[in-house]
Parts: C-alpha cells; structure tokens; sequence
C-alpha cells in the first residue's frame, strides 16, 4: 500500500522545500512544498506529512494541503500547528470546523 509520501512524490515529485518542527513530546510534523512551476495546477502547493500518525484512528487518518499564488512560506507553521491539533480535540476536522492558531 502506498504512503501519502509516495503520493505526494509520485504526483509532484521532489518538494522544493521540507520543513520540520518537532514538538516538546518529540512529535514530528513535515509541510512540504512544491512550486507552482512543479504542480500543474496554477499555485504552489504546500502539504503536511505526519499529520495521519496524530489525528484520527488506526484505519483513518488526514493530511492538510493548500494551493496559493503567490506563494507564502509563512503558511508553514499554521499548516504545522493544524497537522498536530485538528480541530482543537486531536479529532480530524469536519467540513466547517475552523481552527484557532496559537499566534
């Protein structure tokens, strides 16, 4: 069975950058990103990895993506942020559910 890393790298390839952020507990989140010139969808593409081994349950799991134009790095951390808390309960977001950042 694939991983959405091999997801990710089968549809856009190398990400043009990798941020890590690690929490206190030693939790790993990855947001990757693609550039728009990568994606063939207009925008460039950031997207979280790791966010399935926190959120959700053993046979469901969600990862975030947005797609921008121009791009803005600065997305990383809320994207980070949304990966390690869902919606405020460590539950996956329903459509509507909106998410506090800590900044």
């Amino acid at each position: 069975m694939a991983t959405v890393a091999d997801y990710y790298y089968f549809r856009f390839g190398e990400p043009a950058r990798k941020a890590k952020y690690v929490t206190p507990e030693g939790i790993e989140i990855f947001v990757l990103k693609w550039d728009e010139s990568q994606t063939n969808e207009g925008v460039t593409i950031y997207a979280t990895l790791g966010a399935s081994n926190v959120l959700g349950a053993q046979n469901k799991g969600c990862e975030f993506f947005i797609g921008l134009t121009p791009e803005v790095d600065s997305i990383a951390e809320a994207l980070a942020e949304t990966a390690l808390h869902g919606n405020g309960s460590r539950d996956i977001p329903n459509s509507g559910d909106t998410t506090t950042l800590t900044y």
